[in-house]
């Protein structure tokens, strides 16, 4: 399936250029641009990936977030003013892109994302029949009661079937982390870590074991904080 992507900038030049690069990244994508919020509101339902120019008029997009979250799966925003970086990150924010940037600069951060976060998913065997995910969707794996269950990103809950925790890691990328002999993390969906607990994106609260709590702080600060 397509990704369907929407820009929200009210510069057309920007707009145009923004455009271009996502069309080189992402293929067959499909693209559209709006202008201002309100237009954007009215013709998107929903979209995979949203790029959101920091200023939209006198509007502060990162103040007026929460209006945005429902609309798009991830978001990106992006700027001239490379400092705002800093306050351009919440849930569902993925990235931040600095317009003063060069094309090709633009266009390596945007394979990256594409990367991480829209490249092929894998099948997983459950309960409920073969199903595809995307592992940057995945939050966590846990063993329940010798059970294996994947939750993702989406509210959604799947029973692996046929795998030992240790098989699927080794079908995941790197950043799929081991916490503990009973769970898997999602690296990138890791929001604090407080001693031994792990708080989640979505809130979600896990514990780490003593034996790989350092490996996992590690592990965060050089592939998510890098």
């Amino acid at each position: 399936m397509n990704e369907t992507i929407a820009i929200l900038e009210d510069s057309r030049q920007d707009a145009e250029k923004l455009k271009t690069i996502c069309s080189s990244v992402f293929g067959n994508a499909e693209i559209r641009t709006y202008e201002n919020a309100e237009c954007f509101l009215q013709e998107c339902a929903h979209c995979d990936l949203l790029l959101c120019d920091v200023y939209i008029g006198e509007t502060d997009m990162i103040d007026s977030f929460a209006f945005l979250i429902p609309r798009a799966s991830y978001v990106i925003f992006t700027s001239i003013q490379a400092a705002r970086s800093k306050d351009a990150f919440g849930y569902k924010v993925i990235g931040f892109l600095d317009k003063n940037d060069s094309d090709e600069q633009l266009a390596e951060r945007m394979r990256k994302i594409h990367y991480l976060y829209f490249a092929d998913t894998f099948l997983l065997r459950t309960k409920n029949g073969d199903t595809r995910v995307h592992p940057m969707k995945i939050l966590y794996v846990s063993m329940e009661n010798r059970r294996m269950y994947v939750y993702t990103a989406e509210h959604q809950c799947f029973q692996v079937l046929e795998k030992s925790l240790r098989e699927l890691q080794d079908e995941m990328p790197a950043y799929m982390c081991m916490i503990s002999r009973s769970q898997l993390v999602n690296l990138y969906h890791i929001h604090s870590i407080d001693e031994d607990r792990i708080t989640l994106t979505d809130g979600t609260l896990l514990f780490a074991s003593r034996r790989m709590r350092s490996v996992i702080q590690l592990e965060f600060i050089r592939r998510v904080l890098q």
